[in-house]
C-alpha cells in the first residue's frame, strides 16, 4: 500500500497570473491584465504508468501518463495568458530503473523510460533531484542527451570539480507571448532558476567530480542577475523542502527562505513528498511558519507549491499580471495541488513508453526464491487482525541483520541487547481489489516486493528504550477506530455501521493510509482496541491518559521503560512524528536495500525445502465487550476471510472491496499455540579456516523453555529430538561444514525448527579480513581479521604489513593516498595460506595530499606534486605561512587549516606546470621544519607533507641593508655559525671577513656606489671540502634615501666640532644597532641600555665634512634611518711653528694647528699650501710638515678652513 497524499484546497480561478512584460505592437494606454500559469511535477520516481515496480504491483491512481492528461487540461483552461510547465527532479529511481541499468555502480546507457516519457510532456524546464545523482555523472549526461532534455535542464548550483564549469544551464530566460484582457499581445520574459540538493547524493561519491553549492545563495544571486537582464518574472524550480523560518545559506531545504527573496516571484518545490498547500496533516508544520496562508495558498505573499511523490498530482501557480504602460506588476496569485486519481485517463503515448521495457522488468518478478508448502498461504488481506508470516519473515531477516551487527566489533557494546524489528504493510487490501499480497506455491521476487517496497528502504539498526518503543507501538495501534466512531468518508461503511449498530475496524483517517501501522517481532504484545487511541494517524498526541498496548513482553518478560533493545527497521527521518528522537540513535550506516537482504533470507530458507507457515502469533487485538466491527479489504479476500475464526459474515462485495462483519470476541489469541520466533545468524558466510559460530535468538510470549540442536536436517516432530544437545549461551560453534537443525520450544511444547548449512569452512582457506572506509584524509587502514594473522595492505603499488591483535582488529599505517585509488587487503598465516582480498576505494574528503621534495639550507624553490586539480598550496616555513600572492592569503584565512599563530607572507613566486608546483620563498635555514598542504575551493585542507631542511653548507647569510657611504657589510649567519669565511662581492670588488659569536660578521670595504648589487656568501670546511652557502644579494641604497626614512627620527647626535674627537648621541629603537661612518672609515657603536653612545674619533674631523650615524633594525636587517652630521667649525686659531723650524738649514719645518684645514706657508721665495697632517692625540693637535726653499728667511703661515683664515704666525730663520 502506498500512502495517498492528497491536496485538499479550494480550486483557483483561471484569471490569476504573474509575469513581467513589454507590449508587442501598439502600446496599451490603460492597464491590462494577463495570466501566467506555472504547472509543476516532481518526484516522479519512475512512475511512468500505473505499474509500480517497487512493490511489483499497481498504483492505479498515479502515473505520468495521467499527469500528462492533467497537464494538457490545465493548459487548455487558460483563455488568455500562457503556461509554463516544469519538473522539480527525482524522476528516476527504484527497482524498475535499476533492473534496466543492470549495474547501479556502472549503469548501462539504455535510455530510461521515465526520461523518454518526460520528453513527450513538453516541459519548458526541468531540474535534477538527488536520485538522478545516485547513478553517477555520466549516467545523468547520457540520459539527458538521449532524451533530448538536456536543453531543458536548469541546475544553477552544481559545477564540475576539476574545471569549475557548470555543466547545465544555470538559468533560462523564456519569452512568453500572452494575450491580455484587452486583446493585445504582450511578450513576457520569464527567468527560471533551477537548484538541487547541495549534497547531491547519499549513494554516489561526487567529491572530486561534481560540487554542490548553497541553494539559497545561488538563487539569491541568479534571481537578481535575471532581473538585471530584463526578466519580468523569476520562477524557481527547487529540489528542496520548505525548511525553517530563519534558514541561512547553509540550509539544505530552504524553500521557505527562497520565497522571501525580493527577486523571486514563484517557487515550485519537490523532495519532501508532501502536498503544499493542502490540508494534509504532514504539512501542518509548514503552516507554523510566518506568513503561510492556507486561505490564499500563498507563502510570504507568493505562490509556493510542492507535490507528493510517485506522480501523485500536479502543482499549479497562477499569477495575474497588470501591464500598465509597459510596466508589469503582480496583482494577484493563487496556488493549487491537483491530485491524480484512477478516474483520470492515461495518455497512451506515455503508457506506450513504459510498455517497451515492462516485460524486462516483470520477468525478474518471476524468479523463484523458495517453494511454499502445500496448504500454506501467506496473504496480507487481514494484516491488522492476524500475524502474517511473510511480514514475520521480513522481520526475521531484519533481526538477523541486527544480530550480525551486535556480534561485530562495531556493535560489541550492544551484544547483550535483544534484537527486535518492525515492518509495515505495502500490499494490504486497504486500497482495493489489486492491493494485496497472496503468496502460495512459490515465493518469488514479486512476493518480496509485495512485502517490502524496494525504493527508499534500507536496513538500519537503532538502539531504543522500552518507553520509546511503547510510544511507537501506541501510534501503530491507533489504526483501530474508537468505539462508536462514525465513519463518514465512505458511504458503504457508514451504512453498514448504522445497520449493524457498530463501527469500522479501522479509524476513518487510516482507511486508506495504513503506512504508520507496523508489525513488531522479537517482542510480544496485545492491542486493546476498546481503549481510546493515544495518537492520530499523523502521530500527534491526542490522549495521554490511555494505553492500547498491553501485556508487552520480550520472551515472556515484561518490557519496562528502561528496557533497551536493538531495533532494525527502515530509515527514520529527523521529523517523523513520534519517532524523531530515534534519528540520533542510529547505529549503522546505509547498507543493502531491505528487499534484497530479505530476498537472500528467503532463498536460504527455501534451500531446505518448502516454507510452511510458522507465524508465531506474537500479537493480537482485543475489543473488550464489543460484539462486532465492520472490516473492509480487497474484493479478492472473501475465500480467506471465511477461514478465520473471527469471520462472521460477508456483508457486501463491490468491484474493489469486500465488507465483513467480524466477531471481535474471536480476534484475541488467548492460548499460546504457536512456536517461538527463532532466528539464526552465522558469524560469517565468507570462506574461512576457523570455527563458525551460529548465534541463536528465540522469543515466545510464554517464554522459551529450551533450545536444542542436531546435526542434519530434521523437522520439529521427529522423535530424534530427544537426543538433541542443548544450545548454551545462545550460540553454537562448529569446526567443520555441516547442516544443523535448531529447535526452540515453549513450556507448552509448541516448537519452531530452523535449519542452517555451514559450507564456508575450508582448512586450506583463510577468512577474508574486513576493511573500513578509507579517505584521502587518512593514513591508517583499519578492519577486522583473525587474531595473530599477518595483514597485507596494497595501495598505489606499495605493500605494507601488520598483525591483527588479540581482539581481531588491525590497523596499518600507509602512505597518503589519492582519492579514487583502490586499496586491497588480505591475510596470511604461518602455514602458507592466503585469503582472498577485500577492496576499498579511497574516498575524497578534501584535496589529495601534495608531495614536497627534499629541502636543504640552499633551497629557495619549494617543489612537489599537487596530486590534484583546483587546489592551492600553502607552505609553512617555521612560523611563517607562505601563500600565492594572487588570492592565497584570503583563501588560507578562510580555510579549515588557518593557524592564527602563523605569520602570512606572499611567496616570491608561485606556479603550477603539469601538476607540479614551485613556490619561491627566502632560502631556508638548516633544521627548519617545512610543512606543505593544499586547500580546495571549499576551504578543505589536505593531509600535510613535511620536511626538515638539511645542512649542505652554512646557512644563507642575513645581510643588513647597505648605504652608499658605508664602508662595511654587516649581518649574521642563522644558527650562530662561528668561524665561517664571509665574502662580499660587487663587480670586481671582493672583500672577506670571518663570522664571530652568534654568527655575526662585519666586513670592511671601501664602499659601494648607490645601486650596486652586493652578493654575500658564507663558506666553511666540512670533511676536507669547502661548502658555500646560498648567496644573499643586497642592492646598495643612498644616503638621501635612508635619511628620509622614518627611523631617522630615532637618531639624535650632539654637535660635532672640528676641534673635537668625541661623537655623542642616542637611538630610540630597542631592536636597533648603530654604526658610524666618516671619510673612509666605519665602525659599530656600542650602545648603552638607554640607547646612548659615545664614540671617540681617531682625530677631529675637518669642518664641513660629514659624519653618518646609521641605524639598523635588527628585527629585519634593514636600515631604519640615517643621520648625517656636518662637522662645524669656528675661525681657526693661529697655528704655531714647532721646535727646529727657525733653523735656516732645516729643509722641512713643522707647524702645529688645532684642527684640520689648508695650511698656507709663504716665504720670500715661495707660497706653499698643504692639507697633509698627522694628529698627535697626546697634545690634541695636528702637525703639518712643509718643505721650504733653502735658505728661506722669514716664513709666515696661517690656517684656512671653511670658517675663515686664522691669524698669521711668523718666524725668522737663522
Amino acid at each position: 500500500m502506498r500512502n495517498n497524499l492528497i491536496a485538499g484546497i479550494k480550486k483557483i480561478g483561471i484569471g490569476v497570473a504573474m509575469v513581467a512584460a513589454f507590449l508587442v505592437g501598439n502600446q496599451a494606454k490603460a492597464a491590462e491584465t494577463t495570466t501566467l500559469r506555472v504547472i509543476s511535477t516532481t518526484d516522479l520516481h519512475n512512475q511512468v504508468s500505473s505499474e509500480d515496480y517497487d512493490i511489483a504491483g499497481k498504483n492505479a491512481g498515479h502515473s505520468l501518463a495521467k499527469l500528462s492528461t492533467m497537464i494538457k487540461a490545465a493548459r487548455a483552461e487558460l483563455n488568455q495568458g500562457a503556461s509554463l510547465t516544469v519538473d522539480a527532479g527525482d524522476s528516476v529511481y527504484g527497482y524498475g530503473a535499476e533492473v534496466l541499468m543492470g549495474d547501479v555502480e556502472k549503469p548501462s546507457n539504455t535510455l530510461q523510460p521515465i526520461f523518454e516519457a518526460m520528453s513527450k510532456i513538453g516541459y519548458d524546464a526541468i531540474t535534477l533531484g538527488n536520485h538522478e545523482f545516485d547513478y553517477g555523472y555520466d549516467f545523468i549526461k547520457k540520459q539527458l542527451t538521449q532524451s533530448g532534455l538536456n536543453d531543458k535542464c536548469v541546475v544553477a548550483n552544481v559545477k564540475e570539480y576539476a574545471t569549475g564549469n557548470y555543466p547545465w544551464k544555470r538559468t533560462m530566460m523564456l519569452t512568453k507571448n500572452m494575450t491580455t484582457s484587452a486583446g493585445n499581445t504582450v511578450a513576457v520574459k520569464v527567468g527560471i532558476v533551477g537548484v538541487t540538493k547541495q549534497e547531491l547524493s547519499t549513494y554516489y561519491e561526487y567529491d572530486g567530480v561534481l560540487e554542490g553549492e548553497s541553494i539559497l545563495k545561488t538563487v539569491r544571486e541568479q534571481a537578481a542577475a535575471l532581473k538585471s537582464a530584463g526578466a519580468d518574472i523569476v520562477v524557481v524550480i527547487g529540489h528542496c523542502g520548505m525548511g525553517e523560518a530563519n534558514d541561512g545559506d547553509s540550509a539544505t531545504d530552504p524553500g521557505y527562505a527562497i520565497s522571501k527573496l525580493a527577486n523571486v516571484d514563484c517557487v515550485m518545490l519537490g523532495h519532501q513528498h508532501r502536498n503544499y498547500p493542502s490540508n494534509d496533516a504532514s504539512t501542518k508544520i509548514f503552516y507554523q511558519l510566518p506568513n503561510t496562508d492556507k486561505t490564499t495558498g500563498l507563502t510570504n505573499g507568493k505562490p509556493v507549491v510542492m507535490v507528493a511523490d510517485h506522480a501523485a498530482g500536479i502543482g499549479i501557480a497562477d499569477m495575474t499580471l497588470k501591464i500598465d504602460n509597459g510596466k508589469v506588476s503582480v496583482v494577484h496569485a493563487a496556488t493549487e495541488v491537483r491530485k491524480s486519481s484512477e478516474s483520470i485517463k492515461d495518455d497512451q503515448n506515455i503508457v506506450a513508453v513504459d510498455e517497451k521495457s515492462a516485460n524486462i522488468i516483470k520477468n525478474t518478478f518471476k524468479e523463484v526464491l523458495a517453494s511454499v508448502a502445500s496448504g500454506s498461504v501467506f496473504q496480507g488481506y487481514f494484516g491488522v487482525l492476524n500475524d502474517n508470516y511473510a511480514i514475520q519473515l521480513n522481520n526475521e531477516a531484519k533481526i538477523r541483520f541486527g544480530m550480525n551487527f551486535i556480534h561485530s566489533n562495531a556493535g560489541a557494546a550492544y551484544v547483550n541487547y535483544p534484537v527486535i524489528s518492525a515492518t509495515g504493510y505495502y500490499m494490504d487490501g486497504s486500497e482495493g481489489k489489486n492491493d494485496y499480497m497472496d503468496i502460495q506455491d512459490s515465493f518469488t521476487m514479486k512476493d518480496v516486493l509485495n512485502t517490502q517496497e524496494y525504493e527508499h528502504n534500507n536496513d538500519y539498526a537503532y538502539w531504543i528504550t522500552g518507553k520509546q518503543l511503547r510510544k511507537w507501538m501506541e501510534w501503530s495501534a491507533s489504526i483501530f477506530a474508537q468505539q462508536n466512531e462514525m465513519i463518514t468518508s465512505t458511504g458503504t461503511i457508514k451504512k453498514l455501521s448504522e445497520e449493524y449498530g457498530t463501527t469500522s475496524l479501522v479509524a476513518e483517517k487510516w482507511l486508506k493510509r495504513w503506512g504508520p501501522f507496523q508489525v513488531f517481532d522479537g517482542i510480544e504484545y496485545q492491542i486493546d482496541a476498546s481503549k481510546p487511541a493515544m495518537y492520530n494517524v499523523d502521530g500527534e498526541l491526542i490522549n495521554s491518559n490511555t494505553s492500547r498496548i498491553v501485556n508487552l513482553t520480550c520472551n515472556g518478560q515484561p518490557v519496562t521503560d528502561d528496557s533497551k533493545f536493538i531495533l532494525v527497521t527502515n530509515y527514520i527521518s529527523k521529523n517523523k512524528a513520534v519517532l524523531s528522537e530515534l534519528y540520533d540513535q542510529r547505529l549503522t550506516s546505509k547498507g543493502d536495500r531491505t528487499a534484497m537482504y530479505f530476498k537472500e533470507y528467503i532463498k536460504e530458507l527455501g534451500s531446505f525445502g518448502a516454507i510452511s507457515d510458522q507465524a508465531d502469533d506474537n500479537w493480537s487485538v482485543t475489543f473488550g465487550n464489543e460484539d462486532c466491527r465492520i472490516f473492509r479489504s480487497s474484493s479478492l479476500s472473501d475465500f480467506y476471510a471465511k477461514l478465520n475464526p473471527w469471520y462472521g459474515k460477508t456483508l457486501q462485495k463491490t468491484t474493489n472491496y469486500a465488507y465483513y462483519k467480524i466477531d471481535t470476541a474471536k480476534t484475541a489469541a488467548n492460548e499460546d499455540t504457536a512456536g517461538p520466533l527463532l532466528v539464526l545468524a552465522p558469524s560469517t558466510t565468507e570462506a574461512t579456516n576457523r570455527n563458525v559460530t551460529i548465534y541463536v535468538q528465540a522469543s515466545d510470549k510464554s517464554g522459551v523453555a529450551g533450545i536444542t540442536y542436531l546435526q542434519g536436517q530434521y523437522e520439529k516432530d521427529n522423535a530424534i529430538w530427544s537426543q538433541a544437545a542443548a544450545v548454551t549461551d545462545h550460540k553454537i560453534t562448529v569446526s567443520a561444514n555441516t547442516t544443523l537443525s535448531i529447535r526452540a520450544y515453549d513450556p507448552y511444547g509448541n516448537a519452531t525448527v530452523k535449519h542452517i548449512t555451514i559450507s564456508n569452512i575450508d582448512p586450506n582457506a583463510l577468512e577474508k579480513p574486513t576493511v573500513s572506509k578509507f579517505t584521502n584524509k587518512m593514513t591508517i587502514v583499519k578492519g577486522d581479521a583473525l587474531a595473530g594473522l599477518t595483514v597485507h595492505v596494497k595501495a598505489a603499488g606499495k605493500s605494507y604489513t601488520t598483525t591483527a591483535n588479540a581482539k581481531g582488529a588491525y590497523s596499518c599505517k600507509i602512505d597518503k593516498q589519492k582519492a579514487g585509488n583502490t586499496i586491497a587487503v588480505y591475510v596470511t598465516d604461518g602455514q602458507g595460506r592466503t585469503s582472498a582480498s577485500v577492496y576499498t576505494k579511497v574516498l575524497r574528503r578534501g584535496p589529495n595530499a601534495p608531495t614536497l621534495n627534499a629541502v636543504s639550507n640552499k633551497t629557495s624553490q619549494l617543489k612537489g606534486k599537487l596530486n590534484d586539480t583546483n587546489t592551492t598550496m600553502v607552505i609553512y616555513v617555521g612560523k611563517t605561512a607562505y601563500v600565492p600572492a594572487n588570492g592565497g592569503k584570503a583563501l588560507y584565512k578562510a580555510s579549515k587549516g588557518y593557524d592564527k599563530n602563523k605569520k602570512i607572507k606572499n611567496a616570491k613566486a608561485y606556479k603550477v606546470v603539469n601538476g607540479s608546483y614551485t613556490m619561491t620563498v627566502p632560502t631556508i635555514s638548516a633544521k627548519t621544519k617545512v610543512v606543505a598542504f593544499s586547500i580546495d575551493k571549499r576551504g578543505r585542507i589536505s593531509l600535510k607533507a613535511s620536511r626538515k631542511a638539511s645542512s649542505k653548507a652554512p646557512n644563507q647569510p642575513k645581510v643588513n641593508s647597505i648605504c652608499d657611504f658605508e664602508k662595511y657589510v654587516s649581518g649574521s649567519i642563522p644558527s650562530g655559525k662561528k668561524g665561517c669565511k664571509v665574502t662580499a662581492k660587487s663587480g670586481k670588488k671582493k672583500y672577506t671577513g670571518t663570522s664571530k659569536a652568534k654568527g655575526r660578521f662585519v666586513i670592511k670595504t671601501k664602499g659601494f656606489k648607490k645601486g650596486a648589487v652586493v652578493t654575500v656568501s658564507a663558506s666553511d670546511k666540512y670533511k676536507g671540502k669547502t661548502r658555500t652557502s646560498a648567496k644573499t644579494k643586497v642592492r646598495v641604497g643612498s644616503q638621501t634615501q635612508y635619511s628620509n626614512a622614518a627611523g631617522s627620527g630615532k637618531i639624535s647626535v650632539s654637535k660635532i666640532r672640528s676641534t673635537s674627537r668625541v661623537v655623542k648621541g642616542k637611538i630610540a629603537l630597542k631592536t636597533g644597532s648603530a654604526y658610524i661612518s666618516y671619510g673612509e672609515n666605519s665602525a659599530s657603536l656600542d650602545l648603552n641600555k638607554d640607547g646612548s653612545f659615545s664614540y671617540t674619533l681617531p682625530s677631529p674631523k675637518k669642518g664641513g665634512s660629514s659624519v653618518y650615524i646609521t641605524l639598523h633594525d635588527n628585527s629585519n636587517g634593514t636600515i631604519a634611518g640615517v643621520k648625517k652630521v656636518t662637522v662645524s667649525a669656528s675661525k681657526p686659531a693661529k697655528p704655531s711653528f714647532m721646535k727646529g723650524s727657525a733653523d735656516k738649514k732645516a729643509k722641512k719645518i713643522q707647524i702645529r694647528a688645532k684642527e684640520k684645514g689648508t695650511l698656507v706657508v709663504q716665504s720670500s721665495k715661495k707660497k706653499i699650501k698643504t692639507t697633509k697632517c698627522t694628529y698627535q692625540s697626546k697634545g690634541s693637535y695636528f702637525v703639518y710638515t712643509v718643505k721650504v726653499p733653502a735658505k728661506a728667511g722669514k716664513v709666515r703661515c696661517y690656517l684656512q678652513t671653511i670658517a675663515g683664515k686664522s691669524k698669521t704666525a711668523t718666524i725668522k730663520r737663522k
